[in-house]
């Protein structure tokens, strides 16, 4: 689900309590696959629905990082943190390298990328 709104209140919330919103993304989304694989069920979220695509999960689980509440202490912690406290396999889908979370997109630019801004500014 792609709705902006939705993440702009998630991004306001990480700066409100100084998180990182890659990190805190990469630990809602974490947190939702656990949700959906059964490792994480709702009394362990207090009710809240992490289903993908959930504007309330993903709104109230970055509230709750930033407040360190509930699940929300050990999501604070990151997912290789979290992953390992909760066991089950969780590792496995645990975006992370020596412990920072993965962003979705890479600053790396393509060969044709380059070779189109070069044409283009005639060098």
């Amino acid at each position: 689900m792609f709705h902006l709104p939705v993440i702009l209140k998630a991004i306001e919330l990480c700066q409100f309590y100084g998180l990182d919103p890659v990190g805190t993304g990469a630990a809602v989304a974490w947190a939702m696959e656990c949700f959906e694989r059964g490792l994480l069920s709702s009394k362990d979220t207090n009710g809240l629905d992490l289903s993908f695509g959930s504007a309330d999960g993903l709104v109230e689980t970055t509230r709750r990082i930033g407040q360190r509440g509930g699940m929300g202490n050990m999501l604070a912690e990151g997912v290789r943190s979290a992953s390992l406290a909760l066991g089950h396999g969780s590792r496995d889908w645990a975006m992370q390298v020596k412990g920072l979370e993965m962003a979705g997109a890479t600053p790396a630019r393509s060969r044709a990328w380059h070779c189109a801004w070069q044409r283009a500014c005639g060098r």
